[in-house]
């Protein structure tokens, strides 16, 4: 609106007279904004001093309020307007209460105005602040519905009526005590939007990313020399004025449109000049900072101008509706050749992936405007004679005020053939050939830091289900590569290798893949996520606490202080992965694995290998992201309270002294094409909490009796067993039936010569057996999670699934697993009976 409103020769603004509160609200929806009300502020607080009442108008503050109003005059603008054109032109240059008009003639002006006028009346709107360039229009108006003062804002810019000039000023006022805080804000507080004063604020901007370097708090106070150097800088701005004419003189048929680029190592910038035979105007500019994240070649930092300004090429040209630009030239300059040489170069390779991008999408707006009829031209420019120069190094205020950056250089009022500036012809790249191709993604790179190195993720993670699958893949592409350069140069191998140096480890045959391949594999994914997410500044944030170091293969590992440990070297120095992306989800998944550990025992089995920050965080939530632990982990009731536990599970004992005892349900298997029911017996240690699982095809009194015997003859003697005598001894009535009672009798006899102290819980009181039951539990959530969907198992291969079950479950960590990484090694029940393997 503010680049339309510098074209006409008269213009009108106004503003609806308190908006918001001409628009009612639906009776059913004032109950919405009910609020609270005191009767009388002097009476006590109490119930009837205080009432309700709802508002009946649209409010002041909401976020809605702007598009109920513009929606509101839309709706009449379309139903209830006749005059078409006055209602489009009400409807394009209206911004909330805001409404700008234009007119070629006072006639014009006034006949507008007394309309617009109407038309609001019939809304129940009273437009008023009637204020326009043409001294005549006060005539026609009431007194009351024309501007005061000659002097208003025109969408927040001060405009003179009586000059027809923008007037603008900055002031900064010192603020003690100075933060960074304070700095943003007054940074912020002048308003700019068309981007004028960009040559006077790049300093200040660039002290801000300044303060962010050097890592200063919001409410920290800045030193003395840093104070001293933002008094420099705000002195400087404080006190600029200048007065710039609203109207361009456009003629349809000379007017073009010339855009400027430059880049510093501060800053880019890009503005763009109205121009014709006699005359030319600064109409818009644009600047950025460069990241201080990343370290950009100066050739990519003026390709990144060189896009910003078609960008703000396209901008300039869809905000004046490309009336007065048809059939017109935009001229696009820059004063490097290295980026003019690319966009003219018809090469596709050896370009890069930002350049590329950047290409891209320079043709797409470049084939958008050319479509609207708007011819588009690159050019070059002479670094002396570009005005966006300035706005890449700045200027003080007295340089600014009578610089060229307000007319743009002295041969844009020449004729197009004295220009001193040669033209690159942009290539027709198939963007421009292929509609489909036109909408193809930009590639998203990670930059190395400090390195110029442009580094992506090795797979599409979102095409790998596991990180088996992921390192698999990886592995078949290295040796993809390394059949490949059997054709190649040594030099070119030589190159290669150094990059990645696991091909050297891949087999060169066809076959199954082999274990030095898959940890060739593993590696390399691993150094990539490290290349990408592991910066310089990350990797000093962390330092002071995990020791980061590489090792031979170039990865980063956390040193712990376990070093004289029996732990594996992995253990010992973890591998460092970066928290919340995709190989941390991964890992996590295949340490939670197909039998589903919980939290803290997938927590142990991942510090096994690799150290991932805020690793609880993270595996709480891919275990609540898994349907089937989703499924079994939801409680049906609140666990009732215990009392003290027995004194057998609380005193110091061998593994298996003291035994819990039970009974579960299996799968069945199939042998002979039949199917026979299973079951599992549980001996679980009350101390250690270590488990002995046994494989009984019944519960008949002789296969419980062989499955003792043979715990016995792994485990030891026990000295005492607890087990359950009720028909809540997890096998179902119709199994039991009544020999519940003679099966215990007979286990007992049998046993009598062991001297082995039977404990019965108490009948329908399963929680005094929760110790087992509680283990039962996991073991079934590890069988039914992993075994739900599957069918056709034997015997043998139930005994061995039950087998690598214990296996899992006496590996868990008892013990809570600390966030410091020298305190990581947790105490499981397996290391009571065996070393670390």
């Amino acid at each position: 609106m503010l680049l339309r409103f510098r074209i006409p020769k008269f213009v009108i603004i106004s503003d609806v007279e308190k908006a918001f509160l001409q628009v009612r609200l639906h009776e059913a929806d004032r109950d919405a904004t009910r609020f609270l009300w005191v009767r009388d502020v002097n009476a006590p607080f109490n119930e009837q001093n205080v009432t309700t009442f709802r508002f009946t108008r649209v409010t002041f503050g909401l976020n809605v309020s702007p598009y109920l109003l513009g929606a509101t005059i839309h709706h009449h603008l379309n139903h209830a307007v006749e005059n078409k054109d006055l209602a489009n032109e009400i409807r394009e240059n209206l911004y909330v209460d805001n409404l700008i008009l234009s007119a070629n003639t006072p006639i014009e002006a006034m006949k507008k105005s007394l309309e617009t006028r109407k038309i609001f009346g019939e809304m129940g709107m009273n437009i008023r602040e009637f204020l326009s360039n043409d001294e005549t229009l006060c005539h026609y108006l009431p007194e009351t519905a024309y501007a005061k003062s000659s002097t208003q804002k025109v969408l927040g810019v001060p405009w003179n009526a009586n000059t027809d000039c923008f007037e603008v000023h900055c002031s900064t006022t010192p603020v003690d005590p100075m933060t960074k805080r304070t700095v943003a804000r007054k940074i912020a507080s002048i308003y700019d939007p068309l981007g004028w004063l960009v040559p006077l604020l790049i300093p200040a901007k660039n002290f801000q990313q300044e303060l962010w370097k050097q890592k200063f708090q919001w409410d920290s106070k800045l030193p003395p020399e840093v104070t001293s150097r933002w008094s420099e800088i705000s002195e400087n701005i404080d006190g600029f004025r200048k007065s710039i004419p609203r109207r361009f003189h456009a003629d349809p048929k000379t007017q073009h449109l010339a855009v400027f680029a430059d880049a510093s190592e501060i800053a880019i910038a890009a503005c763009a000049y109205l121009f014709n035979k006699n005359m030319s105007s600064l109409m818009m500019a644009k600047s950025k900072l460069p990241s201080i994240k990343t370290k950009t070649t100066m050739p990519k930092l003026e390709m990144n101008a060189l896009t910003l300004a078609t960008r703000l090429a396209l901008s300039v040209a869809q905000a004046l509706k490309l009336r007065i630009l048809k059939n017109s030239t935009i001229y696009i300059f820059s004063d490097s050749q290295i980026a003019l040489s690319w966009l003219s170069s018809t090469r596709r390779t050896n370009l890069g992936v930002l350049v590329k991008n950047r290409l891209r999408e320079i043709r797409r707006i470049v084939h958008q405007l050319e479509g609207d009829g708007v011819h588009v031209v690159f050019g070059y420019i002479n670094t002396s004679e570009n005005p966006a120069d300035v706005g890449t190094r700045g200027l003080t205020k007295e340089q600014l005020a009578d610089h060229n950056w307000w007319c743009g250089p002295t041969f844009l009022r020449t004729p197009v053939q004295q220009w001193p500036t040669p033209f690159y012809p942009l290539s027709k790249s198939d963007t421009l050939i292929r509609p489909d191709l036109r909408k193809e993604e930009a590639v998203i790179i990670n930059t190395v830091c400090g390195k110029n190195v442009e580094v992506k993720d090795l797979l599409d993670w979102n095409h790998c289900g596991s990180l088996s699958s992921a390192k698999r893949i990886t592995a078949l592409v290295l040796r993809f590569i390394k059949k490949l350069l059997r054709y190649q140069n040594e030099n070119l191998k030589e190159k290669i290798f150094a990059c990645i140096a696991e091909i050297k480890s891949i087999q060169d045959s066809t076959g199954f893949l082999e274990g030095c391949e898959v940890r060739a594999a593993k590696i390399a994914l691993i150094r990539n996520h490290q290349l990408i997410y592991i910066t310089e500044e990350y990797r000093k944030s962390m330092n002071n606490t995990l020791r980061l170091h590489q090792d031979e293969n170039r990865i980063w590992r956390s040193k712990g202080r376990l070093g004289h440990s029996t732990l594996s070297d992995d253990a010992k120095n973890p591998v460092f992965i970066a928290p919340n992306t995709n190989l941390a989800e991964k890992i996590i998944n295949e340490a939670h694995g197909i039998y589903h550990k919980g939290t803290e025992h997938t927590i142990a089995t991942v510090r096994e290998q690799y150290w991932i920050p805020k690793l609880r965080q993270q595996v709480r939530k891919v275990i609540t992201h898994r349907v089937q632990c989703r499924r079994f982990n939801a409680l049906p009731y609140r666990y009732p309270e215990t009392p003290d536990l027995p004194q057998r599970r609380v005193i110091r004992c061998r593994p298996f002294q003291h035994t819990g005892l039970d009974f579960f349900d299996l799968p069945s298997c199939t042998e002979n094409n039949e199917k026979f029911k299973l079951y599992g017996c549980i001996f679980t240690c009350t101390v250690t909490r270590l488990i002995h699982l046994e494989v009984v095809r019944s519960m008949n009194t002789n296969e419980f009796i062989n499955a003792l015997r043979r715990f016995i003859a792994r485990r030891g003697l026990p000295e005492s067993i607890t087990c359950d005598n009720a028909p809540t001894f997890l096998l179902s009535a119709n199994v039991l039936g009544n020999r519940n009672n003679q099966f215990n009798q007979e286990v007992v006899r049998s046993l009598t010569n062991k001297e082995i102290q039977w404990n019965h819980i108490t009948p329908y009181a399963p929680w005094q057996g929760g110790f087992y039951e509680r283990l039962i539990k996991s073991i079934k959530q590890s069988i039914h999670k992993t075994l739900r969907s599957r069918g056709g198992r034997s015997f043998d291969d139930i005994q061995t699934f039950v087998a690598e079950v214990e296996a899992c479950l006496n590996s868990r960590p008892l013990t809570y697993q600390a966030s410091a990484q020298e305190e990581m090694s947790s105490i499981r029940p397996i290391d009571f009976v065996q070393k670390p393997l």
